[in-house]
């Protein structure tokens, strides 16, 4: 190859090098910027359909997939799938798998279930074909399709999957430990609706301590264990162990997300959550109506996840209600009354649609 062509390739491994260091430190926005540098520099020399922008595509994606920018990532992996089917075409080697395994998750966050679920079992009979049953690149299709599982509420089939995934990290087959991070909280939550809290509390334990070694306690990546650890210690009763860790939650995604992006809206929820939970629907209160206020603009006034503000500030219009009966003020308590009726009747109606 052309000097030019081995100076490039050293740019674009730096720029790399450059995202991944980003990517550790939570500035997602940078490390895409190193990315989207490094695959315009190596498109104006190769072109727009050569083999080796595949790994840049899936890095693009997958890092939009961790800023929950998932319309964003979708024609990315959809152009490396074009670009690695011709690459199959030809007899060059190319990983389609882990294409297909990324695409999978991608319509596992947009809803489109069925879709996600024949490509994870595509991927996953691809991989142990090719690979073998004990290959880490397995353990990658078992956490998708198990988790497709989870979400679709088969808890029973998306058990064993993980498990089988948490073993092969266990047994020494090579899985990647902040992988295997991500693998112990599916698993943890699965565990958690199954009932058996204290499995997986102690997965999720075992998890946090994985990511927090490796990312350290502020890290993007943390913040779904932190929120479900959260739960499960509310469902336990346990309301004071849960609160750091939602305000924690709350912090790192205003930072790594913005203070108006819907992961972070749904954040203020959960906290809010908590303190309406404790009887504090003071403080849940501005809490739920930052989080309703976002919601709306950034997702529409009648997007799925906008009727958990609307009937948590139900919540604290009957909550404001009783406190008004307590001190004999009747006008009060019909208005907000009224209030909660009127967040209740927009909310089902949203649903409904």
């Amino acid at each position: 190859m052309p000097r030019e062509s081995s100076k490039l390739r050293d740019k674009v491994a730096r720029l790399r090098d450059d995202a991944e260091e980003r990517w550790v430190e939570g500035d997602f926005r940078q490390a895409q910027s190193s990315l989207s540098e490094a695959l315009t520099a190596l498109e104006r020399e190769v072109g727009q359909t050569h083999v080796d922008l595949i790994p840049l595509l899936i890095d693009r994606a997958t890092l939009y997939v961790g800023m929950a920018d998932h319309h964003r990532a979708e024609p990315l992996l959809r152009r490396a799938l074009v670009i690695a089917r011709r690459a199959e075409a030809d007899k060059a080697p190319v990983d389609t798998p882990a294409i297909l395994d990324s695409l999978a998750h991608v319509y596992r966050h947009q809803g489109r279930f069925s879709k996600a679920e024949l490509l994870a079992q595509q991927t996953l009979i691809l991989r142990e074909d090719a690979r073998g049953p004990d290959h880490p690149d397995v353990a990658l299709s078992l956490n998708t399709l198990g988790l497709l599982h989870f979400h679709a509420g088969r808890y029973a089939e998306a058990e064993p999957l993980l498990q089988r995934a948490v073993n092969l990290w266990r047994g020494g087959a090579g899985v990647d430990d902040l992988f295997a991070a991500a693998i112990l909280t599916n698993l943890a939550a699965v565990h958690h609706h199954q009932g058996r809290h204290e499995s997986a509390e102690a997965l999720y334990q075992e998890s946090l301590a994985l990511y927090e070694s490796i990312l350290g306690p502020s890290h993007p990546s943390i913040a779904q264990t932190l929120n479900n650890l959260a739960v499960v210690y509310t469902h336990q009763n346990q309301p004071d162990k849960a609160e750091p860790l939602l305000k924690n939650v709350l912090a790192i995604q205003e930072k790594s997300l913005g203070e108006d992006h819907p992961d972070t809206a749904k954040s203020r929820v959960n906290l809010g959550d908590l303190f309406l939970s404790r009887g504090d629907h003071t403080q849940a209160k501005p809490l739920f109506e930052r989080a309703l206020t976002v919601q709306e603009r950034v997702l529409g006034m009648e997007h799925p996840d906008v009727t958990l503000s609307l009937m948590a500030l139900a919540r604290v219009a009957e909550a404001e209600a009783r406190d008004a009966h307590d001190a004999s003020t009747p006008v009060l308590e019909k208005q907000e009354l009224t209030r909660a009726e009127m967040l209740y009747k927009r909310a089902l109606v949203i649903r409904e649609k």
